[in-house]
């Protein structure tokens, strides 16, 4: 019972980690451990709590065998190993006087070893032909336990964490072999020499079409690319295609640039978080590192992608802010921007070469420009310029940022802050399930989180009802494998291995890889649980198959195991090689990993046929082959059954739901009314200090709002993903147009955290302030943003094509402050209509997505 009740405290726990995908697989990773070590291996709850049988030899005939134990235990099983190990302590208990010993109780003396002072019990003793034996019962109890963490030895059965320890340090070490076989740095190289130039080239671009555009409107000379010279290097620049990006005049604008929008889209939904960028920290660098100091390159690459994601965003923007009917002021930032994008093929140029070849004469035309950028685009376009250097640098290892010695260098400051900077993602890891359990037991414990949990319509009450099935169908399958006896004891097929002794040895196996199935095969939606269920079933029942052909074609007398070795593991080579190349994605996408689609059934394929065949060749041998191979697919057949009964069963949670995308849209509009009822309210201070403070909060807020939208967006797209695994299945399907929301969503919480910057800026300038406070007409269009985003009402709202929004006139010989204050209040007002305008078309969109057991849409009430 204490087992139980402590299983299912520690599966609820962790079923809050299982629901997050960064966190979910190592979370079940952690939970499988807990079943192996309590369940599956030696000694488990079931040997802590009954004790195990110890057969002595007391008397060898003329034609003894090897051991009497294996007539009794399973061959090669740790209960037989250990019943050898102690059968010579046990027989010299024998061998002793055993006077007032009428009950066969006896006590282990001292020099017992792991044994001392114990009391054993003979249950039994008769003989074998010539044989005699007896049969000694040791009690379980907490000394196994003890034993489990105290004891050493690789032969000792009882050593279990030591050698699991041991056993652990050898998969590690083989795992990080791999990414020593070449190629090297595939994603690191991929980034910097292939997604981020492509994405400053189609960047680049779509500024200048736009800037031709509105060149073209007022008959001015389009002069964005007459920068190409003879002198300079001569590099093909190639977009995401790998097309060479030339500036067709006769090419059609619109579809142009309708092609760049398409592209700049997916390299803001590829750069969003850089996370591709802080994987590059656990790539190994091979080459050029010998003869320079200690240098982290996946915060420079990180810090480069953030960089160039915001002047993808500022390129999207600019373009739907800014048109050809705009005043002469507008126009300028349009043209500063065009000369930005010199400083942007430079970038783009040099990590395709590895080379910093930065043209000055451009780097300093667009940093030393006065012209007005509401936009910051010289910001982001230095902190590209900037980042390129230092990262291009850091890739060079013939060269440091270090000064003097290397060996008075290498004991800086400045590199202990790389090797800080390198092991970070390593301890984050490492320390990412304890934070993660911590703040569970935290959340948990506050009376907010239970109270809130009643709040319509986004909590996480769906979360926690999702824990609560989790749990349910795990401590479902624990209970019957302790308590239901028939489930217990003949949960197994038996057709050539004696029955009396296998049929608990595999029914306690089957109820510990059922509850293993169950846990893999669990996901966060309905669609992921059920298609990976039939994805797992599928490849363990062609796994147990193939092993099976594999052991009975391979099967060998001439071997001690009763297996030709070399043969299996031939075999084992080509099936696993031949599946893993079926499951890995085709070009680029190769070297991210196994496809998402459908690789759990190669995945499991793979894991259920070296089960079956290490099973019979390290225990049960020839013999067990049947049994073996039905008992594994059984087993795991009904583990995968419950999870998919449960993911069926009410209420479901749907990944192709547009639910998570609304709470996105619905938090964007929730940040877009904080920020402007922060700037409203600001009326009421009157120094200038607390002016600066509240400029300060409403940064501070940003970067809060942002952190919870960013994570809100991975849940959403970590749903939508595992929902649209086995595309090719014609049922639980999910709507294609979910996944072109999520980008564009991605898009719009940059948007709102923008409007929170120029808040700022409002705010902390008394001219900025004055007009958008004092001036009726600034007043109430921000009144009007706020009434509609705080009620959300942006959907029933009309917002028009007209450009303008205020429609004043800057050019009304106002000094250059006032007119700057104008000319950022004017593309305030336009933000906040196009985040209207972009909120109003989510909604939309999402009402008509499809889902659900009759995929069809469910709009909002």
């Amino acid at each position: 019972g204490a087992f139980v009740a402590l299983m299912s405290i520690f599966i609820f726990w962790m079923s809050f980690l299982r629901w997050e995908k960064a966190t979910g697989p190592g979370t079940s990773l952690l939970i499988i451990a807990v079943v192996f070590v309590s369940v599956l291996s030696f000694p488990n709850y079931r040997v802590v709590q009954d004790g195990i049988d110890v057969v002595v030899k007391t008397l060898d005939g003329p034609d003894a065998i090897d051991t009497v134990s294996s007539t009794f235990l399973s061959r090669n099983t740790i209960p037989e190993m250990l019943s050898n190990q102690y059968s010579e302590i046990l027989l010299g208990l024998l061998n002793k006087e055993t006077d007032g010993n009428e009950n066969n109780l006896f006590e282990v003396p001292s020099d017992g070893g792991d044994l001392a002072g114990m009391t054993v019990e003979i249950i039994q003793n008769g003989s074998i032909g010539d044989d005699e034996y007896v049969i000694f019962h040791v009690p379980g109890g907490m000394w196994m336990v003890r034993a489990m963490w105290t004891m050493k030895g690789v032969t000792n059965p009882l050593a279990m964490f030591y050698n699991l320890f041991l056993f652990w340090g050898w998969l590690f070490l083989s795992l990080a072999l791999i990414y020593f076989i070449p190629p090297f740095r595939t994603l690191r190289l991929a980034l910097s020499k292939g997604m981020i130039p492509a994405a400053l080239v189609d960047t680049s671009a779509y500024i200048d079409t736009h800037s031709s555009a509105i060149n073209a409107a007022y008959g001015e000379e389009d002069n964005n690319n007459d920068d190409e010279e003879p002198t300079k290097q001569k590099v093909d620049l190639v977009n995401t295609d790998g097309e060479e990006v030339k500036n067709d005049g006769d090419e059609d604008a619109t579809k142009k640039k309708l092609d760049l929008r398409g592209k700049l889209l997916r390299h803001a939904n590829v750069l969003f978080g850089g996370n591709l960028a802080t994987l590059t920290a656990f790539e190994p660098r091979l080459s050029r590192t010998g003869s320079s100091l200690p240098v982290c390159t996946w915060i420079r690459l990180k810090t480069m992608s953030d960089a160039v994601l915001k002047c993808v965003l500022v390129s999207i923007g600019i373009e739907e802010l800014l048109k050809e009917t705009d005043h002469e002021e507008f126009r300028e930032i349009v043209k500063y921007h065009a000369h930005t994008t010199k400083s942007l093929k430079s970038c783009a140029t040099a990590l395709q070469t590895g080379k910093a070849a930065f043209d000055k004469d451009d780097q300093e035309e667009v940093f030393d420009c006065k012209a007005y950028d509401p936009f910051r685009m010289k910001v982001h376009t230095e902190a590209v310029v900037e980042s390129t250097k230092s990262y291009l640098l850091a890739m060079d290892g013939r060269h440091s940022n270090h000064s003097g010695s290397p060996v008075s260098g290498f004991f800086s400051w400045a590199t202990f802050n790389e090797i800080k900077l390198s092991i970070l993602p390593f301890l984050f890891v490492f320390t990412a399930y304890l934070k993660g359990l911590a703040s569970v037991l935290v959340m948990l414990c506050k009376k907010s989180y239970w109270v809130g949990l009643f709040v319509y319509p986004y909590s996480d009450l769906h979360k926690l009802i999702w824990c609560l099935k989790y749990t349910t169908g795990f401590v479902s399958l624990l209970v019957m494998t302790v308590y239901w006896k028939a489930f217990n004891e003949r949960f197994s097929v038996t057709t050539s291995l004696p029955e009396a002794i296998f049929e608990s040895v595999f029914s306690t196996l089957n109820g510990g890889w059922a509850m293993i199935a169950y846990c893999f095969a669990t996901t966060q939606s309905t669609e992921g649980s059920v298609k990976k269920g039939i994805l797992r079933a599928l490849g363990t029942v062609a796994g147990g198959f193939l092993g099976w052909v594999a052991l009975r074609v391979c099967q060998d007398s001439r071997f001690e195991s009763g297996f030709n070795p070399y043969g299996l593991v031939s075999w084992l080579t080509i099936t696993s090689t031949l599946a893993t190349y079926s499951a890995t994605n085709r070009g680029f996408f190769a070297r991210l990993g196994l496809s998402s689609d459908f690789s759990f059934g190669p995945i499991y394929f793979v894991i259920t046929e070296v089960v079956v065949i290490m099973y019979c060749e390290l225990f049960f041998g020839p013999d067990g082959i049947n049994d073996v191979a039905v008992n594994r697919v059984i087993s795991n057949l009904v583990g995968i059954g419950v999870a998919v009964l449960l993911a069926l069963l009410p209420p479901a949670f749907w990944g192709g739901s547009p639910y998570h995308c609304r709470e996105i849209v619905d938090t964007i509009e929730k940040s877009a009314s904080s920020y402007l009822q922060i700037l409203l309210d600001c009326r009421t201070a009157s120094e200038s200090s607390d002016f600066e403070k509240i400029s300060k909060d409403v940064l501070k807020k940003k970067d809060h709002d942002l952190a919870h939208a960013v994570r809100l967006h991975g849940l959403a797209k970590d749903f939508f993903e595992d929902a649209s695994r086995l595309s090719a299945a014609p049922f639980l399907k999910t709507d294609p147009r979910l996944h072109l929301e999520l980008a564009l969503i991605a898009l719009d919480i940059y948007v709102v955290s923008f409007v929170a910057i120029i808040a700022s800026r409002i705010i902390s300038n008394q001219k900025f302030r004055r007009l958008a406070m004092e001036e009726d007409i600034v007043r109430q269009k921000l009144e009007s943003f706020f009434e509609t985003f705080e009620q959300k009402k942006s959907i029933y709202t009309d917002v028009g094509n007209e450009t303008k929004v205020l429609g004043v006139d800057i050019e009304g010989g106002d000094d250059e402050e006032t007119k700057e204050a104008k000319l950022l209040i004017e593309l305030f007002l336009r933000i906040l209509r196009m985040l209207q305008q972009r909120v109003k078309s989510h909604h939309l969109a999402l009402d008509s997505i499809k889902w659900g057991y009759r995929f069809r849409s469910s709009p909002s009430k």
